[in-house]
């Protein structure tokens, strides 16, 4: 459970405070947006779909790390990235689903993830490219409202 408190919560929070002193009011934006997704797509699919480890008698308390940390600020660092650079947003959800696909497949390799029922990497793509497809829906009604300037993020 170190792994998963370190890697989890402990860098991605290290990671959200430094954008937070470039993008005070993106990080304050994106960071339950991130979290939201993450508890809705992992209590959807935990136990039925996929496991992380350690597991315990309650099996979500390993997934609550990257809930609470990683997912977030792998949703902060989308809307940084669009705000910043002129990437179509196809090409940005595109190029993070591969990342984080990567990322998570690193995480197969050595058990850290666990997949059941046929569930499989192309699936993981597709619940990524529907996080990022959130992201980008509310940034757009955020700009609309002008809690994020549209002309600020690139859509």
């Amino acid at each position: 459970m170190l792994f998963n408190i370190t890697f989890g919560i402990i860098i991605p929070w290290i990671i959200c405070s430094y954008f937070f002193t470039k993008e005070p009011r993106l990080v304050i934006l994106l960071f339950p947006l991130g979290t939201t997704i993450a508890f809705l797509i992992n209590d959807l699919g935990l136990v039925l779909f996929w496991t992380v480890t350690p597991v315990y008698l309650n099996p979500t308390l390993s997934i609550i790390p990257y809930n609470i940390g990683y997912f977030p600020m792998i949703a902060i660092i989308f809307a940084y990235v669009l705000k910043k650079r002129r990437i179509h947003p196809f090409h940005l959800v595109l190029l993070f689903t591969l990342v984080v696909s990567f990322i998570e497949y690193i995480f197969l390799l050595t058990g850290k993830v666990v997949y059941h029922t046929g569930w499989n990497m192309l699936w993981t793509g597709i619940t990524y490219v529907i996080g990022f497809g959130l992201c980008i829906l509310y940034i757009k009604l955020s700009s609309s409202y002008r809690l994020l300037a549209k002309k600020e993020t690139g859509i």
